[in-house]
């Protein structure tokens, strides 16, 4: 029977080294990788092995260290511009469907409709749909 408890994740700090990463853990050894792709399951197995668990009954939470106030700043710089994006996408989508829906209430066909907002036939058509 599966535990329906949430597990709360094991934190692990991975650190940039100059031949790959470590992973740090809370009171245990460091673990040296060589690509970050690898931090999550090297955790996990190593974990698991310490506790005495099933390595797909772990649950990990990585956490980069990079060493570098610059480069974190940039970092969370390109994520913040990439969410802030995509906010600006949902907006502008939601915009595009309104204008679609008015113009055709005014009597615009599909065709004109994609003529006036630079979009495609098909795109005014799907926009109608949703």
């Amino acid at each position: 029977m599966d535990d329906p408890t949430p597990r709360t994740p094991h934190r692990v700090v991975a650190r940039l080294t100059p031949d790959g990463w470590e992973l740090h853990f809370e009171r245990r050894k460091p673990v040296h990788i060589r690509r970050l792709d690898d931090a999550a399951p090297q955790a996990r197995i190593a974990l698991s092995r310490e506790i005495g668990s099933d390595e797909n009954s772990v649950s990990v939470q990585i956490r980069h260290d990079l060493a570098s106030d610059e480069l974190s700043s940039q970092i969370r710089a390109a994520v913040q511009a990439t969410a802030d994006a995509a906010r600006a996408q949902a907006a502008a989508a939601v915009k595009m469907r309104d204008a679609v829906k008015s113009l055709k209430k005014h009597g615009l066909t599909g065709r004109d409709i994609a003529h006036v907002l630079g979009v495609s036939p098909q795109r005014v058509s799907q926009l109608l749909r949703d």
